[in-house]
């Protein structure tokens, strides 16, 4: 349901919603900075074959 915002419980409603994501926001922010993720970066599997001659022939 959405709520009304012409009426005091509407309002009432709409700023508890509000409040809650903002603080479901505020919580998903903090996890973000305080737990980076310690996934690997960069090319994580050796190339084929096929992908050697590929990069042998863009370089001519």
């Amino acid at each position: 349901m959405i709520p009304d915002p012409n009426t005091k419980e509407g309002r009432e409603e709409i700023a508890r919603r509000a409040k809650k994501r903002k603080e479901e926001a505020s919580e998903a922010k903090r996890r973000a900075k305080d737990n980076p993720d310690a996934e690997p970066s960069g090319k994580l599997t050796n190339p084929n074959h096929t992908d050697r001659v590929r990069d042998r022939k863009s370089d001519d």
